[in-house]
């Protein structure tokens, strides 16, 4: 994936390009913790 479309993304949702990854990696967590991978966090 280019820095270009990431950038597109962000302002596609009116994020900033750090929250909108921020919102994507907590999906990811979150995903991880359900199927028992990770601990559930705080």
């Amino acid at each position: 994936m280019t820095e270009h479309k990431v950038k597109m993304a962000a302002a596609h949702k009116g994020k900033t390009v750090k929250d909108f990854l921020m919102e994507l990696a907590e999906g990811k967590i979150q995903e991880l913790e359900r199927k028992g991978i990770l601990p559930r966090g705080k």
